[in-house]
């Protein structure tokens, strides 16, 4: 069931500043704000009927997941949990059940940002192209047939509309990608598996977070994004250089696999597309502390787009 609707609800405060300026430029006294990604004070907006039914299927996977992995470090048993699996028979106990292993990662291929606020987009776009067969390695967006959609397209329909100022808002009209933007354009955009349909969720506990990375790209085999802050005293992903002054950097990223099972170490790995190669980070490929990872999105929003 696509859930492809937009939701309306007042957009309280987009803090997203300094979008005209590169990554790193001279800084202005203060906080400053680096990047596209969603705002710390981002509105809640409970789901639909129709969109708590999808993503309380998820949850329910993700939480068998859970209770097969946990922390436990060890594989998870071919028949350890058969209900909910997609494609398969609920009330299954054997044949239909899944095996997941230690390890998984989607192909996909990064895409570069076109300026310091599509992190969004670029997100957006490695999902995207995944989901409808787009392979190529070129990291630029805007280059076709390499991609299903220009990044600067995409941008205009990562949109929500804004009750409080009585217009539709994108990436372009706010320099910045909030949840809500992010779902609605991957709902319209992606190809979607039946049963499946993104939606902004907390992110949980580390097992649990760990769980939903299982959930969506090993069951589901489809990418999701999720946002970190980062600041010269947080820790930092793999794919950034170190940030320096007053910086903040809000940034959404594209959660493609894993690499071992939660244990609350720095063992396990997320693995993701990171899009900021102009804007202070890299374009590519990384493996990254699955921890740490969480440990910057719960000092975010603490949530994700799942």
């Amino acid at each position: 069931m696509a859930i492809r609707r937009v939701i309306a609800l007042a957009l309280a405060t987009l803090a997203v500043a300094s979008v005209a300026s590169p990554a790193f430029a001279a800084k202005p006294t203060g906080t400053h704000i680096i990047g596209g990604g969603p705002p710390a004070d981002e509105p809640w907006i409970p789901p639909t009927a129709e969109e708590q039914a999808v993503i309380d299927a998820k949850l329910a996977m993700a939480s068998e997941v859970e209770a097969s992995s946990g922390s436990s470090g060890s594989g998870v048993s071919p028949n350890s949990f058969c209900a909910n699996s997609p494609g398969t028979d609920a009330t299954s106990t054997t044949s239909s059940c899944v095996y997941v292993p230690t390890s998984y990662a989607l192909g996909t291929y990064a895409r570069r940002q076109n300026n310091n606020f599509y992190c969004g987009p670029a997100t957006a776009q490695v999902i995207i192209n995944r989901s409808r067969g787009f392979y190529s390695s070129n990291t630029d967006g805007e280059a076709l047939p390499s991609n299903y959609r220009r990044q600067s397209y995409i941008a205009t329909r990562l949109l929500w509309y804004n009750a409080a100022k009585v217009r539709w808002e994108n990436t372009n009209t706010i320099g910045g990608t909030n949840a809500y933007m992010l779902t609605n354009g991957l709902n319209e955009l992606a190809r979607l598996p039946s049963g499946f349909a993104y939606a902004v969720v907390s992110t949980g506990t580390g097992s649990e977070w760990h769980s939903k990375i299982i959930t969506d790209t090993y069951q589901w085999k489809m990418a999701f994004g999720t946002p970190v802050k980062m600041t010269s005293n947080s820790r930092r992903l793999i794919s950034w250089r170190p940030i320096v002054g007053n910086a903040v950097v809000v940034h959404w990223v594209a959660i493609r696999g894993y690499n071992g099972l939660w244990n609350g170490t720095d063992g396990p790995q997320a693995l993701y597309n990171d899009s900021s190669g102009a804007q202070g980070g890299g374009t590519g490929s990384y493996s990254d502390s699955s921890l740490k990872m969480w440990q910057l999105n719960i000092w975010h929003t603490a949530r994700v787009v799942w």
